[in-house]
């Protein structure tokens, strides 16, 4: 019974020839990586198995312990998500399964070619995959800036409509004190008045007095009105 390693073990990028290197790339075997192998025998050389290990030295030399004949391994590749690949590589070759992980091919050219074909374009795809998912973040980004932006927006415009309700009852406040002030200055030039010498006996001064006092009630419920609207009180 002979065992051979030939074709190309592929680690993150570096390509290793045969098991004379093994020693030199044993200690890159990491707890989270595994490998995904195409193995194959003779005579039937139309037939290959697709299978994972976590240790691919200690499962060639379990395969060569247990292959009644001449074995080789056609690849074996390096993945963060090995059964998964797994997985896809016998979903995608399903219909050529014949028992177990055994799957028949026109011939280990064609079974090899297919093998590396699934991992070049899975390559291809996870880099477009990172590239959106950096998108996706950055537009998240982008969304939590906006949200920020209106929330101060709206924090301003709360604030300009609170200045603008104290600005029309500063307004409407000086207006009626204006109104006040004119309308006892009408009284007392009308009724020609002045402040009693003789005391608060003059009837003209308490009607007067009278009229002013009932103004500034009014113009003291207006500005108790105003500030219950800012919230003063």
């Amino acid at each position: 019974m002979e065992f051979e390693l030939s074709g190309e073990i592929h680690l993150g990028g570096m390509k290793v020839q045969n098991k004379q290197q093994s020693d030199d790339i044993s200690s890159m075997d990491k707890p989270q990586t595994g490998y995904v192998y195409l193995y194959s025998s003779f005579p039937e050389l139309n037939r290959c198995k697709i299978g994972i290990t976590k240790n691919y030295q200690r499962r060639f030399q379990e395969l060569k312990n247990q292959a009644p004949c001449k074995t080789h391994i056609l690849d074996c590749v390096e993945s963060n998500n090995y059964k998964e690949d797994e997985r896809r590589l016998h979903q995608m070759f399903q219909h050529r399964r014949k028992h177990g992980e055994w799957f028949e091919f026109d011939s280990e050219d064609q079974a090899l070619g297919l093998f590396r074909e699934y991992f070049r374009v899975r390559e291809i795809y996870e880099q477009k995959l990172n590239v959106l998912k950096d998108e996706i973040v950055r537009l998240k980004i982008k969304l939590e800036q906006e949200k920020d932006k209106n929330n101060i927006i709206k924090v301003l415009k709360d604030q300009i409509d609170d200045l603008e309700i104290e600005l029309d009852c500063e307004k409407e406040g000086n207006k009626l004190l204006e109104e006040i002030v004119d309308r006892q200055n009408k009284l007392l030039a009308y009724h020609q008045i002045e402040y009693p010498s003789s005391g608060w006996s003059d009837p003209r001064f308490m009607y007067c007095l009278k009229k002013y006092t009932i103004s500034m009630i009014q113009f003291d419920r207006v500005i108790s009105r105003s500030m219950k609207k800012l919230g003063i009180f």
